[in-house]
C-alpha cells in the first residue's frame, strides 16, 4: 500500500507541474520547460529506484529462500547422478 500511495503522490506532483507549465506558457512568462520536465523525469526515476530497493529488501528473505532451494536442488541432482555410474537417467547432466 505504501508503494501505491507514493505513486499517487508522484502523479499529483506531476499534474501540478504540468499545470504550472501550461499556466506560464499561457501567460507568456519565460520558463525553461525542458529543464523542468527533465528534473521531473529524474525525480520520478529516483522515486522508482527507491521503491524498488525497499521492495527488494522487504522480500529479500523470499528471494534468498528461492535461490537457496534452487541451488540445493541442483546440488542434489548432481549428487544423485554421480551415484548412478554408467547408467544415467534423462535428468542427469553429467
Amino acid at each position: 500500500m505504501i508503494c501505491f500511495s507514493s505513486v499517487v503522490q508522484a502523479n499529483e506532483k506531476t499534474t501540478l507541474i504540468i499545470g504550472h507549465i501550461i499556466t506560464q506558457t499561457i501567460q507568456n512568462n519565460n520558463m525553461d520547460h525542458q529543464e523542468v520536465i527533465t528534473n521531473e523525469v529524474k525525480s520520478i526515476g529516483h522515486n522508482l529506484v527507491l521503491n524498488f530497493i525497499d521492495n527488494l529488501f522487504q522480500n529479500s528473505s523470499v528471494i534468498l529462500d528461492g535461490v537457496s532451494t534452487t541451488i540445493k536442488l541442483d546440488v542434489d541432482s548432481v549428487y544423485k547422478c554421480s551415484l548412478q555410474g554408467d547408467y544415467k537417467n534423462k535428468d542427469c547432466r553429467l
